[in-house]
């Protein structure tokens, strides 16, 4: 039980967050457990160091949730230094084959960290830990920048929360006057830009394939084809 757990102090709800985060990222596959395990810890609050105000859980995440989505997913990845390596004509083709090699799997591996990280994010949008706006804000970015690991995450998010994103939006619209829509997009909008990029095929195919998938399950009421 994590009330047993010792977490009394803002660098151990810290700690906490970033360990679960990390693993949900990781192992995406469990992204919805570690999504539960973040709302029963979102009932832990904790002395701040100074003791004037509450740590709470919920805050901290967002701002790593926040925080990982902005970070460029290829940071890590030496990009010009592998272009400059490979323009050296003292390597070998076998040594320009283990650089491409170990090049491409940094790369894949930070592309499945960024998938992890949509993954994770709609994950707790569904359990209510983070709110429709945040959503909209993903969603935004993602088709904005328009590479095909942003838009794969598009897919990937959009696939994961549409039905109550899709609700959720439209409720706020219907209930929230204008001038107070700040941050808010009608569902249309988005789709409508998704349906260009597929038109325009400045995507891979397989991209192009997964953005038609989910018009296909908005337009089929958030039904996925199997069922």
């Amino acid at each position: 039980s994590f009330k047993e757990l010792p977490i009394n102090s803002g660098p151990k709800l810290e700690l906490s967050m970033a360990l679960i985060f990390e693993k949900a990222v990781d192992e995406p596959s469990f992204s919805v457990a570690y999504a539960q395990m973040c709302q029963t810890l979102n009932k832990i609050e904790v002395p701040s160091v100074e003791g004037q105000s509450a740590v709470k859980f919920r805050t901290l995440l967002i701002s790593r949730v926040q925080q990982e989505f902005e970070r460029d997913y290829m940071k890590d990845v030496d990009k010009d230094g592998y272009e400059a390596k490979m323009k050296d004509p003292n390597l070998t083709a076998d040594e320009k084959k283990k650089e491409k090699a170990l090049y491409e799997a940094m790369a894949m591996k930070a592309r499945r960290r960024s998938l992890g990280i949509i993954r994770f994010i709609g994950e707790l949008y569904n359990l209510n830990m983070l709110t429709v706006k945040i959503m909209h804000g993903c969603v935004r970015r993602l088709l904005k920048t328009t590479d095909d690991v942003s838009l794969e995450c598009l897919c990937r998010l959009v696939t994961t929360v549409g039905q109550d994103f899709e609700r959720q939006t439209n409720d706020l619209f219907n209930t929230t006057p204008k001038e107070k829509q700040g941050g808010l997009t009608e569902i249309p909008v988005y789709f409508n830009e998704m349906k260009k990029i597929i038109a325009n095929k400045t995507t891979s195919a397989r991209v192009r394939f997964l953005m038609q998938d989910v018009v296909d399950l908005k337009n089929n009421q958030w039904r996925k084809r199997r069922e």
